[in-house]
């Protein structure tokens, strides 16, 4: 993981970055909101729920952003949009946790369509 989050290179455009993210998210009930292009924010769970229930419910959410590199490739960077201390040590393994998911999601979609650089 780069610093608190991670990163995805791409053989692609960023656009398609964006498809990707959004394909491979969505169906696995990421809710994937953009604020700007390739700037953005993905969601699953409910707080309220989290917050309450604690352990035994789950609540991420993380910053994204899509950006091209000067070779054309693209990075999708992932972090946390904070750092689950509220959730004392279980709240912080479950946003490290919730970030390796991600990154196997997407990484694992880039590979199956053949544009993966490196997780």
């Amino acid at each position: 993981m780069a610093d608190n989050g991670i990163v995805v290179h791409l053989k692609s455009s960023p656009d398609e970055a964006v498809q990707l993210v959004e394909n491979t998210l969505r169906p696995d009930g990421w809710k994937v909101s953009w604020t700007s292009p390739g700037t953005g924010s993905l969601e699953k769970g409910n707080r309220t729920k989290a917050l309450l229930l604690g352990a035994f419910h789950i609540h991420y959410q993380y910053h994204v952003r899509v950006t091209q590199n000067p070779d054309g490739t693209s990075a999708v960077s992932v972090f946390p949009s904070n750092s689950g201390m509220a959730g004392g040590l279980i709240g912080v393994s479950k946003v490290k946790k919730g970030l390796g998911g991600v990154r196997d999601l997407l990484a694992g979609a880039a590979q199956a369509n053949g544009t993966l650089i490196g997780a």
